[in-house]
């Protein structure tokens, strides 16, 4: 099984999305921006270099940016 995030800012376009989705007869959920900020903190977590410690500012600073 595999997983495909998408991220849009138009709900038009989430929303032409979920119907295919559903025609097709495959499942979906919908993340909050708290979820989508757990994946990308943990997605940061394994790809982080654990040789070097940066600032927490830093790595907030990362993950906001890949929560957009």
């Amino acid at each position: 099984m595999e997983t495909i995030l998408i991220t849009s800012k138009n709900k038009s376009d989430i929303d032409l999305l979920r119907k295919l989705v559903e025609k097709m007869g495959l499942s979906f959920i919908s993340l909050n921006d708290e979820e989508r900020e757990d994946i990308a903190i943990l997605r940061s977590l394994l790809e982080v270099d654990r040789t070097q410690k940066v600032p927490k500012s830093t790595f907030m600073k990362k993950i906001e940016e890949k929560c957009k």
